[in-house]
């Protein structure tokens, strides 16, 4: 039996261990003294006293497996989530930009689709804006929209050596702004902070999809929108992200609240995300017979609108008639038409639009 003293946070603790652990940085057996706990695992005394650190996680390092040009450190432990090469930075950003095409539809897609990514360092950045060592710098990603004739000319510079779901959530947020930089009306001001908190938002919303928690509550945790991505996230739970788009391209104001939302034309959005035909279906009397009165394209997903009641394919529902209710299935939507089925008869039909 041996004892350790065991230093987790801050905090000692005197535990005992059935054998010596190695050390995690070292890898030398530890078998007397303080011993420190890292996410990692454990290190030694010695090891506690090198002044050379993982940038990212903070753990002694004896012998970096790779570092920075500016002599950030990169632990073996993290290696393998770390970019740290312009080209996968710049494959990164291309294919966070697909997805958030694939998931707020073809409206989100650059006017200008070509965007120069590069990588810089710490030391590099605060050199040019007059800064002082590596703490002056706060941000990971920037972007520059620069005007070229009737053309953007767009640009998004990462920072090297990050983990790549960090990266990833920035290349979002980077991208989003220049989506703002063509679509905001010129000489129209919005406020700082909120533009910082929309962008943020599309960040959120692409790591919802893909259940990153870990991001989630990094990005609710940030200071740097000054609570505005958190506003805007409790916003999204009743209004589309689609309206806040909308609101950029054709609103006015610099600062967007529920009111805003309430009062804007969502039809004009709607149509931007692929209504082909829509018709006003309000009546205070059950129908006499079956109509289309709308298809959306929504992405690569039609979806038609048959007396108030939306279908994809293969979709199932009751429609209420003067006659009685009827149960139909969605066999095919298109642009112009779809077919249905009578569940109780097995009779087929096309509804056309009007």
């Amino acid at each position: 039996m041996a004892a350790f003293l065991i230093v987790l946070q801050g905090k000692a603790e005197q535990i005992e261990k059935i054998a010596p652990v190695n050390c995690g940085v070292c890898t030398l057996k530890i078998r007397k003294g303080t011993v420190y706990q890292h996410r990692h695992g454990y290190y030694c005394e010695a090891c506690s006293k090198l002044k050379t650190r993982c940038s990212l996680c903070g753990i002694p390092v004896t012998k970096p497996v790779a570092s920075t040009k500016d002599g950030r450190l990169v632990c073996s432990y993290d290696i393998s989530n770390v970019v740290l090469d312009e080209k996968i930075a710049s494959a990164l950003f291309q294919k966070t930009r697909k997805s958030l095409v694939q998931q707020f539809g073809k409206v989100f897609a650059l006017k200008n689709p070509e965007v120069t990514t590069s990588m810089f360092d710490v030391d590099y950045w605060n050199k040019k804006n007059g800064g002082q060592g590596s703490g002056a710098l706060h941000r990971i990603g920037f972007s520059h929209s620069r005007q070229t004739g009737n053309n953007l000319v767009h640009g998004v510079i990462l920072l090297s050596g990050q983990f790549r779901d960090d990266l990833r959530s920035v290349c979002a947020h980077e991208y989003t702004h220049l989506w703002i930089n063509e679509n905001k009306a010129d000489g129209r001001k919005i406020d700082p902070d909120l533009v910082e908190g929309i962008c943020e938002l599309i960040a959120y919303k692409l790591n919802q999809k893909s259940k990153n928690q870990s991001q989630l509550d990094k990005i609710l945790s940030n200071p740097y929108t000054k609570g505005q991505v958190n506003q805007l996230t409790k916003l999204t739970r009743q209004y589309p992200v689609h309206t806040i788009l909308e609101w950029i391209k054709t609103g006015t104001g610099d600062q967007l609240d529920q009111k805003s939302l309430s009062t804007f034309n969502t039809l004009s959005y709607r149509r931007q995300f692929g209504v082909v035909a829509t018709k006003s279906t309000k009546t205070t009397q059950k129908p006499d017979v079956l109509r289309l009165t709308g298809i959306l394209k929504i992405r690569k997903n039609p979806i038609a609108l048959i007396n108030g009641k939306t279908f994809k394919q293969n979709d199932v529902k009751t429609i209420k008639l003067k006659s009685g209710p009827i149960r139909i299935r969605c066999l095919k939507v298109t642009d112009t038409y779809v077919e249905i089925e009578n569940v109780g008869t097995g009779k087929k039909e096309i509804l056309k639009l009007p």
